[in-house]
């Protein structure tokens, strides 16, 4: 033939390769078998098969086990038209398996399994295999299919199942049409996922029933064969260990036939597909395939070959395949494709680089369709599929070495990238050696001669892109050794199974984010919501039971079932929860998480590969591939995740059940749910405030913030009565927008003609529905009358329903009520009544409110008169707008007692029932034990009833006694100065007012002052000259000074100690006095008062000069002599001289 034919006029495709089987449509195509290729292998497993139609066999229960697209579905077909009477005469082609099946007559009932419960699909199969029959006699099983189709429980449903199968095998052997009945259950797989996955709707020991008829059928045979593409036990692998037992033993039930084909046997397969027309070959290209061939058996790339000549003689008929693509091709697409079905459809492809394209541009002749030529295919056909693979680092490596590496030379391109495809595979038996590479890359696949050895010495020496890794390894386009990430992942396969209880992994994943209400948000300004609480199914109850609502307003409780059967447990106890008045609590009940076990088990996998290959450490790529598949299983993980168990975006269809106080309701999507659980936050908070501030009005505050509040506090409780709280208009602190929404908004504080104030506003007049709360807040402080209450615990129940204020807010609304009604309100800290509140209190109180007690006193009944009586002993005056409370007689009271000085709180020179009132003035705790039990005993009275009418008498007692002893309190101090004053006046002798005695005091001892440098006596004097103080002041500095101690901190016995010390003082300014005074005016010489006093008391002294000359100078040193040998006996000898010379009782 011409030379200048193309390739694709020597090819005659047949199409019935070019797509896959559909075992119940294709059995009705009398074409779907044409040109169909029955191999070796298919013979040998024909010759097993037909055991089962041998008379009295009892191996009539059978599974065909293969990889996906190997030609399984194909198989079964030819069987079921073989075994069919009306096509015996038919497929002359199919001589070998008419051969083995040669006593087969049996009609052909054809399942393809969906997910929907075996069962059904064989009712629903025997339904239409029945009604293809001519006769119109039919079983009378048949007649109430639809029925129990439509009615039946499950297990009544597989029960006729079998009976009608048996039916239906003894009706056709009646009938004289058949022997018996082949069932061939295609995709029986997605069958044993569903039985997995609703083992409510389908018992796999159905399977054991079928099998167990099958091999009792005798002289009627009923055949079952099923098509699987994974081993029957490998369905269980999520299951429990029992149960997986459990499928074991039914899958032995079945016999195997494992579908794989010979590499050898598929050359057979790829010519009957190309129809290569050999006649049309050039000699030089057939003896290039016989030749390329014989090389790829040498090389072992296909394997053990039997007959290595008549492979040889076939490598024409896969023209223009180059032989040593076709085990590359089969390697390839086994890994990364569907087999067979993917050869195939490389062969049919239309795609840019496949083999179509290829005859098409190409002339015969013009070499083979190599390695090379692959990757090109792969790169622009399929490239995308391997980056989402287990090797995709590799690839990418692949193809940024070779799109790097700038050769020029197309020899060295096509090297590369032949070397690049083996390196993909990474396969033992397919190494990119030197022998390899030279018979891949020869004159029939090159244009050109290509100088071997020096390409492949350039790319290795000069361009560094070849790495030669000994002769196990061959070339590589990278230096080091990588990991067989395939191959360890295999391992991790074999040692860990599908997640049998996936809950716990699920878990783990899971984002536990809170449901906003987002539309009682706008509408209140409260930013509630709920939690979402995901929980083993079995611990449904408890986690409710034991939920409080600290944080959260609500919740929505996500129960997470393994299997259907526990999903229906989970329905059937919602409605025993209780949670019929438990509205701020939802159920959401999603599908089982069954499905999740594959998901699991790809991230369990790879986290093994991970942590078990030693070899990574030295491989970047591999670690960083391993890496990438993690994230990759974890991400597809969380996305399914999402899909099925997020709440927060599920939508129509995705199977979640809701329950709301035990009943069901329908809920569409996320945007309903975010609805209703505004619905449900505004039915249980109807008393919620409405203040929107999202500075103030939320659950924590930020630091900022809570200064600002802390600020505004202070405004409160200090500026009420200005306007704006004495803030400055002009500036906007973060405190006066707090101030505008909290306090001006609400009308909490408002401004008329008489001013500011800060009040409760009445129903008419509360904007922010504000009223509830203070209402609330008054209800559980008068609840128990006289009782103190936690100012925690007001708070806590102030968070409630159905308030819910928020914590923000409740500092700001408990000092509005404090200001709001001061006179009712009394505030404790740690068991101390607190007279006055002020910002450094509710500092304390927002950091530690469990130190704070607070009490609501409020006075009634016959109180009342002993109460207005006692306004006019404290003297309170109260604002006219409001009638007098308790507060305004314990709070003056109270100050009154903190400002005593210490010495009156501590003298007892009182008399007996002042004492008393002084004791109980500070033991007092409670405002009304105080006014109306502590002080009457003290005045010697009964206490005071609440509602048992006192006699006039003892009020009027109580009132005059109390009133005494407030004065005594009041006076003891004053008297204690005027003690003082008399003092001093009697020390120095002088009997006068306080003027006068404070002028003649200042006189002498203003003059002395000057002269003396002693510090107290110069203190002293300077204390008794000056006459800038009053009297109260100057009389506690003169008593500070003598006792070195604060009059008002004095006790009983410094009196007297006063006293004594006054007196050694004036004696020492009297008769430093004297002597400074005796010279007159010459008070600046020096002069000495000399002074013996004897022990009957007597005293001799006088005033003498000291000369300043040359013999008094010299009688000193003298004397200092004798003081320097004997100091004592010299004092003693020289007083006793003076005394002899010194006159008596002198005067100074």
């Amino acid at each position: 033939m011409s030379s200048a034919a193309k390739i694709q006029t020597v090819l005659q495709p047949k199409q019935r390769f070019s797509r896959s089987v559909h075992l119940e449509r294709d059995f009705l195509d009398s074409t779907a078998l044409d040109q169909y290729v029955v191999t070796d292998r298919i013979e040998q497993l024909s010759r097993r098969f037909a055991s089962a139609f041998a008379e009295g066999s009892t191996e009539r229960a059978w599974r065909i086990t293969g990889d996906y697209g190997t030609g399984k579905s194909c198989l079964a077909l030819a069987l079921a038209r073989i075994c069919d009477p009306k096509s015996k005469g038919t497929y002359s082609h199919l001589g070998k398996l008419k051969k083995s099946l040669s006593s087969a007559q049996a009609l052909p009932v054809l399942v393809t399994g969906t997910r929907e419960p075996i069962s059904t699909a064989i009712i629903r199969g025997i339904e239409t295999t029945l009604g293809r029959l001519r006769t119109k006699r039919r079983p009378p099983e048949l007649r109430k299919a639809k029925q129990i189709l439509r009615d039946a429980s499950p297990t009544d449903r597989d029960r006729y199942a079998i009976e009608l199968l048996e039916a239906t095998t003894r009706f056709v052997n009646e009938s004289r049409q058949c022997n018996g009945v082949l069932l061939i259950l295609d995709e029986l797989g997605k069958s044993l996922e569903f039985a997995t996955q609703h083992p409510e709707q389908q018992d796999i020991t159905f399977l054991q029933v079928l099998a167990e008829s099958a091999s009792r059928s005798n002289e009627t045979p009923l055949v079952v064969l099923g098509i699987l593409h994974q081993g029957f036990s490998a369905y269980a692998d999520r299951m429990e260990a029992n149960d997986q037992r459990e499928w074991d033993k039914i899958g032995g039930r079945f016999e195997e036939l494992l579908f794989d084909q010979p590499l050898e046997q598929l050359v057979s397969l790829v010519s009957s597909a190309l129809g290569v027309k050999v006649d049309r070959l050039p000699p030089a290209v057939k003896r290039a395939a016989r030749e390329n061939m014989a090389h790829a058996i040498d090389l072992g790339w296909f394997g053990a070959v039997s007959n290595k000549q008549a492979l040889m003689d076939q490598a024409p008929l896969i023209y223009p395949l180059q032989p040593m693509l076709l085990p590359v091709l089969v390697r390839f697409f086994s890994r990364f494709g569907q087999n067979e079905r993917s050869l195939f459809s490389f062969l049919y492809s239309a795609d840019a680089g496949a083999l179509r394209s290829f005859a098409e541009q190409h002339n015969v002749g013009e070499g083979f369709f190599g390695i090379h030529q692959l990757y090109d295919f792969v790169r622009q056909s399929i490239g995308y599929r391997l980056h989402t693979r287990a090797l995709s680092s590799r690839w990418s490596q692949i193809e940024s070495v070779i799109d790097a590496s700038l050769c020029s030379s197309p020899h060295e391109v096509a090297m590369l990238k032949s070397v690049g495809v083996l390196n993909m595979l990474d396969d033992q038996r397919l190494i990119a050696s030197e022998a390899a590479l030279e018979a891949a890359l020869d004159r029939s696949c090159l244009p050109g001669r290509m100088n071997f050895d020096a390409t492949l010495k350039t790319l290795r020496r000069k361009k560094q892109v070849l790495y030669y890794r000994g002769a196990a390894g061959g070339y590589c386009l990278w230096p080091y050794t990588s990991v067989n990430l395939e191959l360890k992942y295999a391992e991790a396969e074999r040692i860990i199974r599908k997640e049998a209880n996936v809950v716990d992994a699920v878990a783990e994943n899971l984002a536990e984010r809170p449901i906003v209400a987002r539309r009682h948000y706008v509408k209140t300004g409260n930013l509630r919501h709920f939690d979402l609480v995901y929980v083993r199914a079995s611990e449904l109850g408890n986690v409710i039971s034991q939920w409080e609502p600290n944080d959260a307003d609500g919740a929505v409780f996500v129960p997470l079932c393994q299997t259907n059967a526990e999903r229906a447990q989970v329905e059937e106890s919602v409605s025993k929860l209780g949670l019929r008045k438990r509205d701020e609590i939802l159920i959401a009940l999603p599908q089982p998480l069954s499905g999740f076990s594959g998901l699991v088990a790809e991230v369990r996998r790879w986290e093994y590969v991970s942590k078990n290959t030693e070899e990574l450490a030295g491989d970047k790529h591999g670690r960083e591939e391993v890496s990438r598949q993690i994230a990759a299983a974890k991400a597809v993980l969380l996305d399914r995740i999402n899909q099925v168990l997020d709440v927060r975006s599920f939508r129509r269809g995705q199977g979640m059940t809701w329950f709301h106080k035990g009943k069901v309701i329908e809920l569409a999507n996320s945007r309903e749910l975010f609805g209703f659980v505004s619905t449900i936050c505004d039915r249980v908070f109807p008393e919620s405030p409405v203040l929107r501030n999202e500075l103030l009005n939320r659950r924590r505050l930020s630091s900022a913030a809570a200064a600002a509040r802390m600020r505004l506090i202070e405004r409160v409780l200090d500026n009420a009565t200005e306007d704006l709280l004495g803030m400055d208009p002009t500036r906007k602190p973060p405190e006066m927008s707090m101030y505008l929404s909290a306090l001006k908004q609400t009308n909490l504080h408002t401004t008329n003609r008489q001013g500011s104030t800060i009040a409760i506003p009445n129903a008419g007049d509360d904007t922010c529905n504000l009223l509830p709360l203070f209402n609330r807040l008054r209800s559980v402080l008068t609840e128990k009358e006289g009782s103190r209450i936690r100012v925690s615990d007001l708070f806590a129940e102030l968070r409630k329903a159905p308030i819910g204020a928020r914590d923000g807010l409740l500092p700001l609304m408990l000092a509005v009520f404090c200001v709001a009604e001061s006179q009712h309100v009394a505030l404790y800290e740690d068991n101390v009544f607190l007279y006055e509140i002020g910002g450094a209190e509710f500092h304390r109180l927002s950091k530690v409110p469990e130190s704070f007690e607070m009490q609501y006193c409020k006075l009634s009944g016959v109180r009342s008169e002993v109460f207005n009586q006692l306004l006019n002993v404290v003297g309170t005056e109260i604002d006219d707008s409001r009638a007098p409370d308790l507060i305004d007689v314990v709070r003056p009271l109270c100050e009154f007692a903190a400002s005593l000085p210490e010495y009156s709180r501590n003298t007892t020179s009182l008399s007996a029932k002042t004492l008393a009132v002084r004791e109980a003035l500070f033991d007092a705790r409670e405002p009304s034990t105080l006014i109306f039990e502590q002080l009457p005993v003290a005045c010697g009275l009964s206490r005071i009833p609440v509602r048992k009418k006192s006699a006039a008498t003892d009020t009027k007692k109580y009132v005059r006694d109390l009133k005494k002893s407030l004065g005594e309190l009041r006076s003891v101090y004053p008297s204690l100065l005027s003690r003082i004053e008399k003092a001093v006046a009697s020390a120095f002798e002088v009997v006068a007012e306080h003027d006068k005695l404070r002028k003649q005091l200042e006189k002498s001892s203003h003059a002395l002052g000057v002269y003396v440098t002693e510090p107290t006596l110069k203190a002293f004097c300077l204390r008794l000259a000056d006459l800038n103080l009053g009297r109260d002041a100057w009389l506690e500095s003169v008593g500070s000074l003598v006792l070195a101690k604060p009059p008002r901190r004095w006790h009983d016995s410094d009196v007297r100690r006063f006293e004594e010390a006054l007196q050694d003082l004036v004696v020492r300014f009297t008769k430093t006095a004297s002597l400074a005074f005796t010279q007159g005016k010459a008070t600046n010489q020096q002069s000495l008062r000399i002074g013996i006093l004897k022990a009957n008391g007597e005293e001799n002294s006088c005033v003498v000069q000291v000369p300043d000359n040359k013999k008094a100078a010299s009688l000193k040193r003298k004397m200092e002599r004798l003081f320097d040998e004997n100091p004592s006996l010299a004092i003693a000898v020289a007083s006793q001289v003076m005394l002899m010379h010194l006159p008596e009782n002198s005067k100074d």
